[in-house]
């Protein structure tokens, strides 16, 4: 999982119709196009989102890359959709984060599918899923995200029972499904439609 980091990355931001086509070191060169953003006294900049756990702060600027968007002081995350969304969607940047968090998550599941639920969301294991406490609302942190430390209460994952059955059987059905794809494969067949819908809706726990 991509690790968050407690001081902001000193960078310019080069922006073209509001969209960020390149970012870099901040040089003496930079042109008209280029947002800079650079520590203050106190390491903080109003432009950057963040996430605020108690006395902790977690910069997500490490998460801005090409072809984000950029307007009224405000950096906005574009995900397109080969990333898991259907089209380009927009959103912040915590929950982009937390969109990562989720995959994260799924993965940890199917990866130790010895593991039930008890086990992953216990101390023991939870480390397994690759996620920051934090992130999890059954962990109890109180956490706030925003570009200052006033954010509002950061919408967490629900991570109950129910959802790790959910994600347990969605992520168990891909898995299927490739895998079904690839035998096909061997002999020289293919699929005339894709079967993850067919799967996920006909196996059930033995």
């Amino acid at each position: 999982m991509l690790k968050l980091e407690t001081k902001l990355i000193n960078r310019a931001y080069y922006v073209n119709n509001g969209i960020i086509y390149k970012f870099g070191e901040i040089t003496s060169d930079i042109d008209s196009h280029a947002v800079i953003i650079s520590a203050n006294t106190d390491g903080d900049n109003d432009k950057i989102e963040k996430i605020f756990v108690g006395a902790d702060r977690y910069f997500l600027d490490i998460l801005i890359e090409d072809g984000d968007k950029y307007a009224s002081n405000t950096f906005t995350k574009t995900v397109h959709e080969n990333e898991g969304t259907t089209g380009s969607t927009e959103m912040t940047y915590f929950d982009y984060y937390k969109f990562l968090c989720e995959k994260s998550i799924r993965k940890g599941i199917i990866d130790n599918v010895n593991l039930t639920y008890e086990d992953l969301i216990s101390q023991k294991y939870f480390n397994r899923l690759d996620v920051p406490e934090f992130i999890i609302k059954q962990k109890g942190y109180t956490v706030k995200t925003g570009k200052t430390g006033t954010g509002s209460a950061a919408d967490l994952i629900d991570f109950t029972k129910a959802t790790y059955d959910t994600w347990k059987k969605e992520e168990a059905a891909k898995k299927i499904n490739d895998a079904a794809i690839k035998s096909a494969d061997i002999y020289g067949y293919k699929f005339t439609e894709d079967m993850y819908d067919t799967i996920k809706g006909k196996i059930t726990t033995i």
